[in-house]
Formats: structure tokens, C-alpha cells, sequence
């Protein structure tokens, strides 16, 4: 019987080498987990649009291009209230 819990995650990195390595870690610890990665932040509101009730856990970049990590998660806490 298999009791694991499908986790879904988002990884918004503007590097695409920490998005990979970030993928390698989560994906060796969780047995079951469907990743999402997005470059920017545009890409990250969009994810969110489109499914913000289906991500579990987004992992974000504090110095991404464009934006901040306190100034993005005010805006994905407006934007989006299921992401927080």
C-alpha cells in the first residue's frame, strides 16, 4: 500500500543551476513531489494564476531580477492569498 502524499513545488530561481541543484535535493528527499521552476518573477505570478491552489511550496529566490523576496512575497500574498 502506498501512503506517500504527492507534494507540488515551485522553485523560482533566475539562475537555472540553482534550480537544477535545488531539484536534485528535493527530489532525493521526497519520494513523490512534481516540481514547477520558474526564471523570473513574472514566471512565478503566471505559475500561480494558473494553479496556486495546486503548489504546496514555493521556493524563493530573494535577489531575483526586478524583485525582492520580502517586496515578491507581499506581492504574492496580495495577488495570490492561497500561496501564503
Amino acid at each position: 500500500m502506498n501512503d506517500f502524499v504527492q507534494y507540488r513545488l515551485l522553485i523560482a530561481d533566475d539562475h537555472p543551476l540553482f534550480r537544477g541543484a535545488l531539484r536534485e535535493a528535493v527530489s532525493g528527499l521526497l519520494e513523490k513531489v512534481d516540481i514547477a521552476e520558474a526564471g523570473t518573477f513574472d514566471d512565478v505570478v503566471e505559475l500561480l494564476d494558473r494553479g496556486s491552489n495546486d503548489i504546496d511550496l514555493v521556493l524563493l529566490d530573494l535577489a531575483m531580477p526586478g524583485v525582492r523576496g520580502f517586496q515578491a512575497s507581499c506581492i504574492c500574498a496580495r495577488n495570490i492569498p492561497a500561496c501564503l
